[in-house]
């Protein structure tokens, strides 16, 4: 079973009988506590600021009984969900690892309302990666907004990857040629005739992260961007932009400059 309980945020206020109503609904539908998470909105009943505290681990409380539990009573919910929070889930390389459309399907996943090539890239192919959960465990996903937008080549040039692995995006640089040739004819092709790869790589504004900073940074795909700056350095063609996801907060103004929609 899943997890309900229910608190009012103090107001002052000795009776608190729509608060008690919406608890007892709640324990009505048979909820028992499980790992808690904190939702606030304001409370149908009294008006007052109320936190909802659910069950995260049923993977998906904004479309799962949690939500439903809060919506029933007018709140809003807004709840958090983390690289750890995906953790458990098979991805490739377990003996159970199902398939990307399963993955997709789980409503955790589909709670993030992400594009598909969005959530391969990352969570599915990449989603448990030691460094990536380090580096990126404050996000929250669900604040994430990807559009694919067209970014120029100077950017590529100096933006970073994430600090535990600082280093990659230069070390595959060295070494652009060895990656194009074990990658095979067409994307050999494409770096040849186009200057640019054929997948989008993956970029975030850093303003999400921990602490935040200014500017964006390459969170898959950094071996494209790699090659791009080992072509850069050793004067061959390069195409003067490139698409790229580029994930900022749902909240954040467009940008930063040069960073374009196509």
């Amino acid at each position: 079973m899943l997890a309900h309980s229910w608190q009012v945020a103090d107001s002052g206020r000795g009776e608190r009988s729509g608060f008690g109503q919406a608890r007892s609904r709640a324990k009505q539908r048979g909820y028992t506590v499980h790992r808690p998470v904190v939702v606030t909105g304001l409370h149908p009943d009294t008006g007052w600021l109320t936190t909802f505290r659910g069950c995260k681990r049923f993977h998906g409380c904004k479309a799962g009984p949690c939500g439903e539990a809060a919506q029933d009573h007018g709140m809003v919910t807004s709840v958090a969900v983390t690289l750890e929070d995906l953790v458990d889930i098979p991805r490739p390389g377990w003996e159970n690892a199902g398939t990307f459309e399963a993955f997709l399907n789980r409503p955790i996943v589909r709670s993030l309302g992400w594009p598909d090539e969005v959530v391969n890239e990352w969570l599915w192919s990449h989603g448990r990666h030691p460094p990536f959960l380090q580096d990126y465990r404050t996000v929250d996903l669900q604040q994430v907004s990807w559009s694919l937008v067209t970014v120029p080549s100077a950017e590529f040039v100096l933006m970073p990857t994430g600090p535990n692995e600082a280093a990659l995006l230069d070390d595959i640089a060295r070494q652009h040629e060895h990656y194009i040739e074990i990658r095979g004819d067409e994307v050999a092709r494409a770096w040849e005739e186009h200057g640019t790869w054929l997948d989008a790589p993956l970029l975030i504004d850093r303003a999400l992260l921990h602490p935040p900073a200014e500017g964006l940074q390459v969170v898959e795909g950094r071996t494209r961007v790699g090659v791009l700056r080992g072509r850069v350095a050793a004067g061959l063609y390069v195409a003067d932009t490139h698409q790229a996801w580029v994930g900022r907060g749902r909240n954040a103004a467009p940008g930063p400059p040069g960073a374009r929609l196509p």
